[in-house]
């Protein structure tokens, strides 16, 4: 692993090929209303698509290096929205990526320390990998700078005091790299391009080295 943040959020997908719609929103054929986790880089299009959906308005928080976060209280609510806390490399503790601290030292993810579901073994267990479906909003950094720049102007939300199109683009490819790993990792993952855009599913083979037993 290395310190450096390689700031392309770019991701290989194709359109999911059959979809169902809920609420006006297209959903992978087969995919619940109660398994989705919406989350991505701020003013990504999270609550606007929260709300479309009639999900639970309140955001939640969760720190992808505690043990056992998919059995969060948080979660126990779909559709939500989530920002991740991430471990990142020299941090001893998980920051978002509107954290001051992580933007003013803004280093790759520590991916190591993120803590996956075990695969199911047994006929009881909770399938946790196959619970939840992550659906990442990913529009490119400038069309979120846009939005964040005329949301900036109404003062609605605290991220949007002091930013630029350079943090935008780093908290991008973060959040593009969750993508990519949870997707290595087996949890079900979609990514949408664009505000309001239709569901997409990655295509990319790249392995990480496993850094949990399963």
């Amino acid at each position: 692993m290395t310190s450096s943040l390689k700031t392309t959020s770019r991701l290989k997908t194709i359109e999911v090929e059959s979809v169902d719609w809920i609420k006006g929103v297209a959903v992978p054929r087969g995919v619940h209303f109660r398994q989705l986790i919406i989350t991505g880089p701020p003013g990504s299009g999270k609550s606007n698509y929260i709300e479309n959906l009639g999900g639970w308005p309140e955001e939640g928080c969760i720190d992808l290096a505690l043990r056992h976060w998919w059995r969060n209280r948080l979660l126990a609510f779909q559709p939500r929205e989530v920002h991740f806390s991430i471990p990142f490399i020299g941090f001893v503790d998980s920051h978002t990526v509107f954290d001051r601290e992580w933007l003013t030292a803004p280093v790759a993810v520590d991916y190591g320390r993120i803590q996956i579901p075990a695969l199911r073994r047994w006929f009881f267990q909770v399938d946790w990998r196959a619970r939840f479906v992550f659906d990442f909003q990913l529009p490119s950094a400038e069309q979120i700078y846009i939005k964040r720049t005329a949301r900036a102007q109404e003062h609605s939300h605290k991220v949007d005091w002091k930013f630029e199109l350079q943090d935008i683009e780093r908290q991008c490819a973060v959040y593009a790299f969750l993508a990519r790993y949870f997707h290595h990792r087996g949890m079900q993952v979609i990514v949408r391009s664009e505000f309001g855009g239709m569901p997409r599913r990655i295509t990319e083979t790249q392995s990480f080295p496993s850094p949990n037993s399963e």
